[in-house]
């Protein structure tokens, strides 16, 4: 083994990529403390009550996730938001930028680089930084869209939505598609990144290291919650075991069950499906358990 690491030879550490700081004022944000907010909220979805009476407020400049486990209504939530339905309230000036698990915002005919140049508002060396950040370096700004993988047309889209005249930046399921280093790269970006951030994911990692503040969707209830994906769990857990309940540890059992599920659907090279398929079982068993 001595013999083995004194042959290694010594290579220097790779170069960390030059921060892209998203100046505050390329980002114009509303006045106002509260970006969006919601009163009296009613959804249902046919004779499914979803929610009942909710009310949420998203605060200027925050990283917000809305969590929840599947079928509860986040998705709907968020569309009724951006349709301003009643009880929804925006505030003044905001720009909203919205990405949907559709991936149809790019121009097929058009480059990487020609379609976040369209209607942004950055500088050119601005959208080279950010395409480098999401792993698009040199030449590679000039693939077609149209030959682009789901991972990368996500990310494309990203750099579009960062660079435009935007201030809210909703994102339905933003890590769909991409592996390891792209979510890396897309939570440092996002973290920089001067506006204001509304997310669904059912990655915990992305949400813990991202959002600052969290709406839980669950049994028909929104609740609000100032701090990470990592404080909330501790916060549900102590909380579970004062109320001896089995509420909060079902929720904690369904989002893991979630994440487990996008991860198997749509898997990274580092992920191990056979790893992954029997924590799912394992998960679903013990939900299983716990609901009968």
């Amino acid at each position: 083994m001595e013999t083995r690491l004194e042959k290694l030879e010594v290579k220097e550490r790779p170069k960390d990529e030059a921060e892209i700081k998203m100046e505050l004022g390329q980002v114009e944000n509303p006045v106002s403390k509260v970006i969006a907010s919601g009163k009296g909220i009613h959804i249902r979805f046919g004779k499914r009550v979803l929610l009942e009476d909710g009310s949420f407020e998203v605060k200027t400049r925050s990283k917000t996730a809305l969590i929840g486990s599947n079928g509860t209504g986040k998705t709907t939530l968020i569309k009724r938001l951006l349709e301003g339905a009643e009880g929804f309230n925006l505030a003044r000036s905001v720009k909203i930028g919205y990405f949907s698990q559709g991936l149809d915002l790019l121009d097929d005919d058009k480059t990487i680089f020609e379609n976040v140049m369209a209607g942004n508002v950055q500088k050119e060396a601005v959208v080279r930084t950010i395409l480098a950040r999401l792993l698009f370096k040199r030449e590679e700004v000039f693939k077609k869209a149209s030959v682009l993988s789901g991972g990368e047309r996500v990310k494309v889209i990203f750099a579009k939505l960062m660079t435009m005249d935007a201030n809210f930046l909703i994102l339905d399921e933003p890590t769909n598609y991409l592996d390891i280093l792209s979510v890396e790269a897309l939570q440092n970006l996002l973290l920089e990144y001067g506006g204001t951030v509304l997310l669904v994911s059912h990655d915990r990692r992305f949400i813990d290291r991202v959002a600052d503040h969290l709406l839980v969707l669950e049994e028909r209830k929104l609740t609000a919650f100032q701090g990470n994906y990592t404080q909330y769990s501790e916060w549900a857990a102590n909380k579970n075991r004062r109320e001896n309940g089995s509420a909060v540890e079902e929720l904690m059992l369904r989002m893991r069950l979630a994440e487990l599920n996008s991860r198997i659907s749509f898997p990274s090279k580092d992920d191990n499906l056979e790893e992954l398929d029997r924590e799912f079982k394992e998960i679903a068993r013990k939900l299983r358990a716990l609901t009968n």
